[in-house]
């Protein structure tokens, strides 16, 4: 293959990064609609429970000082906000490296072996996103089971997308279609950027869309929040639904 025509792993970072927005909307849906972990939550606990005290201490106190300081609301209302916002951020960061991951290793595989590559490093994310999940578990009122599996899915789906973008960034022709060939085998790369343009579009509409479903899902259960204060472990199944 050209070098010129090989995906970058910074594009695998931008790629994985769009990825995530869909991911985390369907994250929320399945939370919402069957109890399934709310993996940023989960993320944020690991991170919150690895940290010293005395570190936890000093981030309340700077959070309180800075949504005073600025105005910004109630500071338990925002600072619940401002929690989640971080444990958003932390699943944007797996997608990204992740992408990032996938891109480096596709350029040294065999044209013909790219989705399943793929498909690996997803499937191998996964099993690493549902221990973490089994072990912290914030809101999952489902069975162990059924979160693990969930997680594990959900990331493979990621890993096989991000090998077939960059099959067709690549133009492979021993694994796209003719057209995608054709429409990809161009010198200035900007068939490239038009393709990563309406990638992102199509995600950002699935996002929006996953979101306000999501939104709409009655769960028959308050949702959770997370708090920066330390809380005991619960595992998966353990939290009963409020009654409607």
């Amino acid at each position: 293959m050209n070098a010129s025509k090989t995906p970058r792993v910074m594009t695998g970072a931008l790629v994985g990064l769009l990825l995530g927005g869909p991911l985390l909307a369907a994250l929320f849906i399945a939370d919402r609609a069957a109890g399934l972990p709310f993996l940023p939550f989960d993320l944020f606990a690991l991170v919150r429970d690895a940290l010293p005290g005395n570190i936890i201490t000093s981030g309340i106190d700077a959070m309180v000082d800075a949504i005073l300081a600025l105005n910004l609301g109630q500071v338990d209302t925002t600072a619940k906000l401002i929690e989640e916002l971080m444990g958003l951020g932390m699943v944007l960061v797996v997608t990204t490296l992740l992408g990032a991951l996938t891109f480096a290793a596709l350029r040294r595989t065999d044209a013909g072996q790219r989705i399943i590559a793929g498909t690996g490093l997803g499937f191998g994310a996964g099993l690493l996103m549902a221990f973490i999940s089994l072990e912290t578990n914030v809101t999952a009122s489902a069975s162990s089971a059924a979160s693990f599996i969930w997680l594990v899915i959900a990331f493979t789906i990621v890993g096989g997308a991000l090998a077939w973008i960059y099959i067709r960034l690549a133009g492979d022709s021993e694994s796209a279609p003719a057209a995608s060939v054709e429409m990809l085998d161009s010198g200035d790369g900007i068939d490239r950027r038009g393709f990563l343009i309406r990638l992102g579009g199509a995600t950002a509409t699935l996002t929006i869309v996953g979101a306000g479903l999501g939104s709409l899902l009655d769960r028959r259960a308050p949702v959770q929040t997370v708090s920066l204060s330390r809380q005991p472990r619960s595992h998966a199944g353990s939290r009963r639904r409020a009654d409607p």
